[in-house]
């Protein structure tokens, strides 16, 4: 969903079907989502537009941070965490060492 007018009302958006559970921008266009079966997906133009991007998981993620423009990193169920470098265009999987569910916010 979309608001234009600071959360006074909000829009549905079209496309995507399950359910998200995160969100970071980076700034005031660019920005992220993330949530079931592994999506991804980014925004350039503050959320009016979203793209799928390619996510090397199926797992349910539950959380998305950046530290800058183009390093952020994903996590979620059975230890999952994916890590970009190049502003989401590649998403690689790390080891976590845990099979336990990662849902907080992940931080510096």
């Amino acid at each position: 969903m979309s608001s234009a007018d600071l959360g006074q009302s909000w829009q549905m958006q079209n496309g995507f079907k399950k359910s998200l559970y995160s969100n970071y921008f980076t700034g005031a266009n660019t920005g992220y989502a993330v949530g079931d079966s592994g999506k991804i997906l980014k925004t350039t133009d503050g959320g009016n537009n979203w793209l799928q991007q390619i996510s090397p998981t199926r797992n349910l993620l539950k959380s998305v941070y950046f530290v800058n423009e183009n390093t952020g990193y994903a996590v979620g169920d059975t230890g999952i965490i994916l890590k970009t470098i190049n502003a989401g265009v590649n998403w690689i999987q790390q080891l976590s060492g845990t099979t336990n569910n990662l849902n907080d916010q992940v931080s510096e």
